[in-house]
């Protein structure tokens, strides 16, 4: 086996095609808590990890038991630098590091091991925005909202051309922008990054400046004063931007929606871990993930 670790955008994967001779249709690309096993070369082993963390499942499982010995494993160094604050981040670190391609017997088994530092040149990065939408159009914040483009907007990219060479291409997985790639450079394979998408604007969520500012008329107590409206936007207090966790009259975390609207997130995620799974897995706001996340292993540490 080889393990290939280093820094991020190091070119850990171009070595492995270039020095090792994988072609790009035989890297498995781990985004989720699969793997597939029948690739040579298995990219991205700590977005595995980091899944199966979020989903409640332990990463050890699936690695029991299979033969490494002829695979290529491509894995980013996150075990260097300050310690993370966020106790998921702490955790994914401190698990991607017991993996049993770490392990000592398995370095001991299987010489030459360790390509540390498998840079090749400086990789180039394209950052294309994806077409105008109709929300764009009427200048409405449109975060999560899954919107297609706009005729106008699909016009406007048709008139474009880029030459980028062999890249590798990347979308967030929403449908304006996979309609971009699409537009710009044809049917071509590419992966799907989640962690691209754009935040929820909670609610200011496709509405335009205008409409969020007449809202201001039905508030005949609000004050021109910084501290006083602080104070007023703090009557109604949420743990997440989006109003999914609230918080009840004992300062506890508490689902604001759903079947279990109003009962404690931690003691929901006790009785039921696949509850914290599906919100994982669903269309919720990343940072109402974030919040999600630190309650359970809040809980967990107790």
């Amino acid at each position: 086996m080889k393990l290939i670790i280093g820094g991020a955008y190091q070119g850990k994967r171009a070595f492995a095609m270039e020095k090792l001779g994988i072609p790009e249709t035989q890297i498995f690309t781990c985004e989720d808590t699969h793997i597939d096993f029948s690739k040579p070369c298995i990219d991205r082993l700590e977005d595995y990890v980091l899944a199966c963390i979020r989903a409640g499942i332990d990463p050890m499982e699936q690695l029991k038991g299979q033969d490494l010995s002829d695979k290529v494993i491509i894995c980013m160094d996150i075990f260097c630098g300050v310690v993370p604050i966020d106790a998921t981040m702490r955790l994914w670190r401190h698990t991607t590091g017991l993996l049993p391609v770490f392990g000592q017997e398995c370095r001991q088994r299987i010489p030459d091991l360790l390509r540390i530092g498998a840079a090749t040149e400086m990789s180039r990065l394209y950052l294309i925005r994806h077409g105008n939408t109709e929300a764009n159009l009427q200048h409405r914040y449109c975060g999560s909202t899954d919107l297609p483009l706009s005729q106008p907007g699909r016009e406007a990219l048709e008139k474009l051309q880029y030459d980028v060479g062999p890249v590798r291409f990347l979308t967030s997985g929403m449908l304006r922008t996979e309609q971009t790639l699409a537009i710009l450079f044809g049917n071509v394979p590419h992966g799907q990054r989640p962690a691209f998408r754009e935040v929820d604007f909670g609610i200011f969520e496709m509405h335009t400046y205008e409409e969020l500012k007449d809202q201001l008329d039905r508030y005949d107590d609000l004050e021109n004063d910084i501290d006083k409206l602080a104070e007023y936007s703090c009557r109604a207090e949420s743990a997440d931007y989006a109003g999914r966790i609230l918080y009840n009259e004992k300062g506890e975390e508490v689902f604001g929606f759903g079947k279990y609207k109003g009962r404690s997130v931690a003691e929901v995620f006790r009785i039921e871990p696949s509850y914290y799974a599906w919100m994982m897995n669903g269309d919720f706001p990343l940072y109402t993930k974030k919040v999600i996340t630190e309650i359970r292993m809040r809980d967990k540490m107790k």
